[in-house]
């Protein structure tokens, strides 16, 4: 029971890196992914943030009660501070994320 949990929350943070990626990839350009989803950005484009981590919570992950898909909201930040609008990433996250992901550990 034990290694079926560990291997549930293994599974759950590849799919939460794989997602984040995705919607850097479809708002950013592929190039992107890695700048953006280890960067930690303080952003003053407070809209774009609060548009693209509302988005995120409601399509992908709770992140009210998912740790590590809060951890990599910074990349949603990242986005916001290099220019992406967040009509860009909105519409990433509305394409990637068709059903909202729930995990309990």
């Amino acid at each position: 029971e034990l290694r079926q949990k560990l291997d549930a929350l293994l599974a759950h943070r590849v799919n939460v890196l794989k997602t984040y990626a995705k919607v850097i990839e479809r708002a950013a350009g592929l190039k992107a992914v890695n700048t953006h989803l280890y960067n930690k950005a303080v952003s003053t484009e407070f809209d774009c943030v609060q548009a693209s981590i509302d988005a995120f919570h409601a399509s992908c992950f709770d992140m009210s009660q998912d740790d590590y898909a809060l951890k990599f909201s910074n990349s949603l930040v990242s986005m916001c501070d290099s220019g992406v609008s967040s009509e860009a990433i909105t519409e990433a996250i509305g394409a990637i994320c068709t059903t909202r992901t729930t995990f309990e550990a």
